[in-house]
């Protein structure tokens, strides 16, 4: 199922329902201090959302009314929780900011197209109205790429009611699915078919398909089955001039890939509205394992042995 984003928490990481791994290890703080060189911690709670001051919405007049003939009431959500949810992504200086009620940078609006022509309507209206949309998957973006600043009026696009697996090619390998899938979602789907993309960022959870896209995204079995960039196949975008679709082709010695733009363009050439991507049969068995290394060095030696001598791991 698709990730709530009411459940997860708007200044934080993950569920808000999510246990803390320190809550009751009180002894750790002091630890935790003496490491850093500190003789005791700050306490700094989040600031409660109820106690911020948002900024005036400024989807008003006009703009509001003919946003309200492109997309259905349910799809347009101008509460103050939503609006903080999609104000900035999940680095370590956006943390802060949240944690701290600093929402200065905050999306006048939050919209979700729930398909391709409400993604290409969305931004012809953006259009007429010198709108700035912010495109928004997951949120865990850690280089500024959803904060929600740019234009007098801001909307944040939430993608992640496109979620659907469109198709699978077991022959070809490649599979389509809309942009705004969950990854978590999409491994389910897929491989309940044998498939697998095999891409498990640290944000997998909580992140989409179009997110990785648009961040040119990495995961912890990249070595074996690539980044973004490799096993992009073809995107479409939702564009202010229209609907624009990438070369679907496998391979091609011709020109320059556009696939190559998509990919790390965080959102300034559309809407990710599909990818068509490749795909591998589920492996029969799998193995992890761990290694302890007497130090830095040496585990940097090791992970250097083993990719430049080509050790088939994953």
């Amino acid at each position: 199922m698709p990730v709530d984003r009411m459940a997860t928490r708007w200044n934080g990481w993950g569920l808000s329902s999510a246990h803390s791994p320190m809550e009751g290890r009180d002894a750790a703080w002091p630890w935790v201090a003496d490491a850093l060189g500190v003789k005791e911690l700050p306490q700094t709670h989040p600031k409660p959302l109820a106690e911020i001051a948002l900024p005036p919405s400024r989807l008003t007049g006009l703009a509001a009314a003919q946003l309200a003939d492109v997309l259905r009431s349910d799809q347009i959500a101008p509460e103050p929780l939503e609006r903080a949810s999609h104000a900035r992504g999940k680095s370590y200086h956006d943390l802060l900011h949240l944690r701290a009620g600093k929402l200065e940078a905050c999306p006048d609006a939050v919209v979700y197209p729930e398909n391709t022509d409400d993604a290409l309507q969305l931004l012809q209206w953006a259009q007429d109205h010198d709108a700035a949309i912010v495109p928004f998957g997951g949120g865990s973006s850690v280089v500024g790429g959803v904060t929600a600043q740019g234009r007098d009026l801001v909307i944040a696009a939430d993608m992640t009611r496109m979620n659907a697996v469109v198709s699978t090619d077991p022959v070809s390998r490649t599979a389509v699915a809309q942009g705004g899938i969950y990854g978590i979602d999409l491994e389910t789907k897929l491989q309940a078919k044998g498939l697998t993309l095999g891409h498990y960022p640290q944000s997998f959870e909580f992140s989409t398909l179009g997110g990785w896209i648009a961040a040119r995204g990495a995961g912890q079995q990249s070595n074996r089955y690539g980044k973004a960039e490799k096993w992009l196949v073809g995107a479409e975008l939702a564009t202010p001039s229209g609907l624009w679709r990438t070369e679907q082709f496998p391979a091609s010695a011709a020109g320059p890939n556009f696939n190559h733009l998509v990919a790390g363009s965080e959102g300034t050439l559309g809407l990710i509205t599909e990818a068509r991507f490749r795909v591998h049969t589920v492996p029969n068995v799998k193995q992890y394992r761990t290694y302890l290394m007497p130090s830095f060095e040496a585990g940097a030696d090791a992970i250097r042995t083993i990719v430049q001598d080509e050790v088939p791991v994953a």
